[in-house]
């Protein structure tokens, strides 16, 4: 299982987006004025990267979840869900 660190705005729209395995520490940014760091543990989403994948697939991943996600903290746990 991966783990996500989310930077992103107060709507939840992410700016940058890193993804580790279970063990790895978490980045600790420095954030600017207005930007909100989220660790997210389980991605709940269907193409999500997997640990097992190459760094070039992990990326790609990625990139396609900063395009269609966005950061959900209003529940219990923070969370993607997708752009509306």
């Amino acid at each position: 299982m991966m783990k996500f660190t989310a930077i992103h705005d107060r709507h939840g729209n992410i700016e940058t987006l890193v993804a580790g395995d279970e063990n790895s520490r978490a980045p600790r940014p420095e954030l600017k004025a207005g930007q909100h760091c989220t660790e997210i543990v389980s991605a709940d989403v269907p193409d999500a990267p997997d640990s097992g994948m190459k760094e070039k697939d992990i990326f790609d991943r990625l990139r396609g979840m900063l395009d269609n996600y966005r950061v959900d903290t209003e529940g219990a746990a923070a969370r993607f869900v997708r752009r509306s």
